[in-house]
């Protein structure tokens, strides 16, 4: 909307031939006020609309100043490339609608939809998050994390000495806890069975 600034907004051409005249044919022939700043027609005759557009304009010229300093700021920030913070605010936002819901099945069943709507958000950026992570080199495969907790247990036998009771108690612990970190994929060792 436009504010004016002073009584004198509308103001009439010096001469005719005035290059700011305002282009509105008016039954007289065309007007005689001076257009505003940057538009074609005075305030009588939709200047105002100009001046809003200009405003807009400008308003969205800031936001895109703003946004693309932030963005270059964010460029090579480390934990840009993350959605593990996203993916807890997911979380967090499901475990608030399941609270809200608690002892009422007709509320659950009215939030049923935006609950959905949530686990397969959820499970969209999980995946784009693994996708991310192991395009980046920064998903370590199980046969990897094996091979290292392999190497593990032969530093601490070379530390320990021959002590096959303890090597083989460090050895089912590491596998143990792989397995708890990667439920999916139970690891099978020849020696224990299923670890």
């Amino acid at each position: 909307m436009f504010d004016p600034q002073d009584p004198q907004t509308i103001r009439r051409v010096s001469y005719p031939e005035q290059p700011d005249r305002c282009h509105q044919v008016v039954k007289e022939g065309q007007c005689l006020n001076v257009s505003v700043s940057g538009g074609t027609k005075c305030l009588a005759h939709g200047g105002h609309k100009e001046l809003e557009a200009q405003r807009n304009t400008s308003l969205r010229m800031y936001r895109l100043g703003q946004w693309q300093a932030r963005a270059n700021e964010m460029t090579d920030h480390v934990g840009i490339k993350s959605l593990r913070e996203e993916i807890g605010i997911l979380r967090i936002l499901l475990e608030e609608r399941f609270s809200q819901c608690q002892g009422d099945r007709f509320n659950l069943l009215l939030q049923a939809g935006p609950i959905g709507d949530l686990i397969l958000k959820i499970e969209k950026v999980v995946t784009s998050c693994h996708k991310l992570e192991a395009s980046m080199g920064e998903h370590i495969e199980k046969s990897q994390l094996l091979l290292f907790a392999s190497e593990i247990v032969t530093i601490i036998g070379e530390c320990l000495g021959d002590d096959q009771e303890k090597l083989d108690e460090i050895s089912m612990r590491i596998l143990q806890l792989v397995n708890r970190q990667t439920p999916d994929m139970k690891v099978l060792d020849a020696n224990y069975g299923a670890a």
